[in-house]
């Protein structure tokens, strides 16, 4: 997926009004909460056939540490 498709679906997976950018602080969404961790877990177990857990999460603080998390070599550029 690139990096472009990835911020797009991402955001309206979120159901974000404004999109996403690598550089978005995640924690500083209004609603990022333990729900919307959940559905992050699902969208990137689903598209990255990868098994996150929530204290996978601890880590990310920005989508683009997310991207870091998941790979960056599962993103076109």
């Amino acid at each position: 997926m690139d990096r472009s498709a990835f911020l797009t679906k991402f955001t309206e997976t979120l159901e974000l009004e404004d999109g996403l950018m690598e550089d978005t602080n995640l924690k500083n969404l209004d609603d990022w909460d333990s729900m919307t961790e959940m559905i992050t877990i699902a969208f990137v177990n689903e598209h990255f056939k990868t098994n996150l857990k929530v204290t996978d999460l601890s880590v990310v603080t920005t989508v683009g540490s997310l991207m870091e998390l998941i790979g960056i070599e599962n993103f076109d550029n």
